[in-house]
């Protein structure tokens, strides 16, 4: 996976990033409160999914639109539904995806901070488009060549309306 992407952070309900799959890495999670790597009771380790898209977004001249989301929980539940959503087995680099924030759960425990709910859309890439196949359960380093979009205004597949695909 490479370095400097920056993480989309979905900081308040509504918020949506969408854009082409560059990579897909699996990697232990991290324990909040030691920051030591996490493990289940059983002492396997807890794991979670880093994508990093191609976006049209861009907060300086040199930032890349390039944005990574971490996938754990809900949120890898909400992208393996679209994913199978979209008739596919596995993904693949090249596709598109859009995860949005829509809302708030029930905390599981007193005192915790309530899980976030999430929606996501994915569209498989054009088969004659010549991308790599990566197994969502495999940790794929491959990287594929990214077109930024144009910066004027988000592309139509980028709207989403009401609970359609913004694809």
């Amino acid at each position: 996976m490479g370095s400097g992407s920056r993480s989309f952070p979905f900081d308040k309900i509504g918020d949506q990033v969408t854009g082409t799959i560059l990579d897909v890495a699996e990697r232990q999670q991290t324990d909040m409160k030691t920051n030591e790597p996490a493990v289940w009771p059983n002492g396997q380790p807890k794991m979670m999914y880093t994508i990093r898209l191609q976006t049209d977004l861009q907060e300086s001249p040199e930032d890349d639109g390039v944005r990574h989301v971490n996938l754990k929980w809900k949120s890898l539940r909400a992208f393996q539904d679209a994913v199978r959503e979209a008739g596919q087995a596995k993904v693949q680099l090249g596709a598109k995806l859009s995860l949005k924030y829509v809302g708030d759960g029930v905390p599981t425990s007193r005192g915790q901070v309530p899980p976030k709910e999430w929606k996501a859309w994915y569209q498989a890439p054009e088969p004659s488009a010549g991308i790599m196949d990566s197994p969502f359960g495999g940790a794929s380093q491959a990287t594929v060549g990214a077109r930024p979009v144009a910066k004027e205004e988000t592309p139509d597949w980028a709207k989403p309306q009401e609970d359609k695909p913004p694809f």
